[in-house]
């Protein structure tokens, strides 16, 4: 079916614009005055557009849906579901009341797809904007069982969850990341703006300048003429880095490395396993069979050893062994994690044992975040405070070596 761009006025006055697939714009129309709305202007979408965002849709570069968005639309998409309303309908009602044009546009497009049959799950994996794989996978075992609508309040709150934990931990490094950057922008600023203004003064000095000033006038000369080579060489390297982590082999060795790193390979286990936990606590309280949970659950999990080892507790689990045996096996989860599993297996209560493994570790994921911040500050604020020292050193020994000559 057609898209239709539409403008209309709402019965405040207000003007309401947005984009909605429609059998033709009469029914548009129609639809808009039946929701409250007069319209204004109702034109339809140029196939050119369409093209565009099609492939754009099919593109590696479409973005990822805001997380705060995506908190938003699990839980209108899970209250509606939950009053018994139709899904056509629902995204019918969600996409015309969209608040901002990036849901909106996402939202136009799954009730196009979904009226034209595809399932709720494909309709979001081709949608404009990218969901978390995890997200998808949830949302499409929800149709399979028959549990949509428990599946969908399940993740709203399993979402917010995340959103807050993620939100709390950003907080917590914005700090020390404003630190670094306004330390790196004082020593940029003194090796290209303040020391060639001191150096020409050194050029009229006979005698040698000592080798701190010395390299300290190199380092100034090659930034101030070779910047560009340095910004280049950085880029370069981080594209080939990023072309590296597409490698599993190399992304196996370097997620090994940050696990191996002290502190913050803890933070990075224990916020994985809270998440893996959540997923499949929520997978298991909608009815979803604990093999394709467990298959769902990985999709969750950055770390690539912590993936591919649920990926083999799925197969274990599928041959007859229990969940908990499997897990101790991995050795890339917290003892913790095995006990609680192993005596939620034993009492018939393994999600809720999960959920609580999940807020465990949130808590301590923060505890953890806040201790990395307070590590780090004082360690930021000695290197970068060790870089000025020697900086305002190799101006001011030929200056001491000048006096010391006058005198």
């Amino acid at each position: 079916m057609p898209s239709f761009d539409y403008q209309a006025l709402n019965t405040s006055g207000k003007t309401v614009k947005g984009t909605q697939i429609a059998d033709s714009a009469y029914s548009l129309r129609a639809s808009l005055r039946a929701q409250g709305l007069t319209p204004v202007s109702v034109s339809e979408v140029q196939m050119a557009h369409q093209q565009a965002s099609a492939w754009w849709q099919a593109s590696f570069w479409r973005s990822y849906l805001p997380l705060k968005e995506l908190v938003l639309l699990t839980r209108q998409l899970a209250t509606l579901l939950e009053g018994g309303l139709p899904l056509a309908q629902v995204l019918s009602i969600l996409s015309a009341q969209a608040e901002s044009k990036r849901l909106g546009r996402l939202l136009t497009h799954v009730h196009g797809q979904v009226q034209e049959g595809q399932s709720l799950a494909n309709a979001f994996r081709s949608a404009p904007y990218r969901l978390p794989d995890d997200v998808v996978a949830m949302i499409g075992a929800g149709e399979e069982s028959g549990n949509l609508t428990v599946v969908m309040a399940r993740l709203a709150d399993a979402i917010e969850l995340r959103e807050q934990v993620s939100g709390q931990m950003k907080g917590a490094m914005f700090y020390p990341i404003l630190m670094l950057t306004l330390s790196l922008a004082i020593v940029v600023f003194l090796l290209t703006v303040v020391v060639p203004k001191v150096v020409v003064m050194f050029t009229h000095m006979k005698q040698s300048l000592p080798p701190l000033t010395q390299g300290l006038i190199a380092v100034s000369d090659w930034l101030a003429n070779w910047w560009f080579a340095l910004l280049l060489l950085l880029l370069v390297a981080f594209g080939v880095f990023k072309w590296l982590l597409k490698r599993d082999a190399f992304r196996l060795r370097w997620h090994r490395l940050l696990l191996r790193l002290p502190l913050f390979g803890k933070l990075l286990t224990e916020s994985n396993t809270a998440r893996w936990a959540r997923t499949l606590s929520v997978l298991l309280n909608s009815g979803v069979p604990a093999v394709e949970a467990l298959r769902i659950s990985a999709q969750v999990l950055s770390l690539l050893p912590q993936r591919l080892a649920v990926d083999n507790m799925a197969v274990q689990v599928r041959e007859g062994v229990p969940l908990y045996r499997a897990l101790a096996e991995s050795k890339v989860f917290p003892s913790l994690v095995r006990y609680l599993v192993e005596s939620g297996e034993a009492s018939g209560r393994l999600p809720d044992m999960l959920g609580r493994v999940a807020h465990h570790y949130e808590v301590s994921t923060q505890a953890l975040s806040a201790s990395l911040v307070k590590l780090i500050e004082p360690v930021l604020i000695l290197v970068m405070g060790g870089v000025v020292l020697l900086i305002v050193m190799a101006i001011l020994l030929p200056i001491f070596a000048m006096n010391q000559l006058v005198g």
